[in-house]
């Protein structure tokens, strides 16, 4: 009798294009160009009525966030901080479009990228992440990003890695402060109006955003979304997973228990029939 065949759930499902300058619409209207805090803030607006064809976020409308355009290659790296990103891109993108697969209508001004998104990035729950590495298979995920705990988690689901004891004492250590930053970002403390206004206004000032990069870095999970979920799996053709960053949290408003599952459109597609779309 043959096995039957696993379904998995997402919480989210979203495609993504990376746009050279011939792909960029001429016309906004109908493809909105908003101004976002950041990636993951374009991710939470997909959730509004006025953006369910999608929206294209470009270097010059990411209004706050001092990483993700760099991260999807949208400019040069600048400051310091800006620096620190490890360059994907051998040229500039022009744009990023984004949008829910299975929502959009047949007849989307985009429909060509609709069809073929570059990459698609899924959120989920630990379990039907899991159950997606399985199938997808270990070897198919980018592996040179093994260690980066700030960039992927995929060693935790693989026993190629051998990890000595100072090691797995770093990692666990790692993951405790990740969840711990996460867990703090979606708590009601942090995750309130005046806390986030506060917060958007002073990620305008460089010398705090000094400072908060050097504490995320050693405490949190860094551009899980742009970076880790998108450009990672589009650069490097293989899928790369996740935890939740404190930006997807915050401006984003996912949830801290999620994950990211970045995919290239060739993986995806091997998957989707087990996929439950809406």
């Amino acid at each position: 009798m043959s096995k039957q065949k696993q379904t998995l759930e997402f919480e989210r499902i979203v495609g993504v294009k990376f746009l050279n300058k011939d792909e960029l619409p001429k016309d906004f209207k109908t493809v909105k160009k908003p101004g976002v805090k950041s990636f993951c803030d374009a991710f939470r607006l997909l959730e509004e009525e006025k953006y369910t064809e999608g929206l294209i976020v470009t270097g010059d409308s990411t209004k706050i966030c001092h990483w993700s355009p760099v991260a999807l290659g949208l400019k040069e790296p600048e400051t310091d901080v800006q620096k620190k990103i490890v360059p994907l891109f051998d040229k500039l993108n022009h744009g990023i479009f984004i949008f829910n697969i299975g929502k959009t209508s047949k007849d989307h001004p985009l429909q060509n990228f609709v069809e073929k998104p570059d990459t698609v990035t899924l959120v989920g729950t630990q379990e039907n992440i899991t159950k997606s590495v399985k199938e997808i298979g270990i070897e198919n995920f980018a592996k040179e990003y093994f260690k980066q705990l700030e960039y992927s988690v995929v060693s935790l689901f693989s026993n190629e890695i051998t990890l000595t004891k100072k090691e797995k004492r770093k990692r666990k250590r790692r993951l405790r402060n990740i969840k711990f930053m996460n867990w703090l970002f979606a708590s009601k403390l942090m995750n309130n109006k005046p806390v986030d206004k506060f917060m958007t206004r002073i990620a305008t000032k460089y010398r705090v955003v000094e400072i908060l990069d050097n504490s995320l870095s050693k405490s949190g999970n860094g551009m899980s979304c742009c970076y880790a979920s998108s450009s990672i799996p589009y650069t490097t053709q293989k899928a790369n997973v996740t935890l939740m960053d404190t930006g997807s949290i915050g401006w984003g408003g996912l949830s801290y228990k999620s994950m990211f599952l970045g995919l290239p459109y060739n993986i995806y597609k091997k998957i989707e029939p087990s996929i439950l779309l809406e």
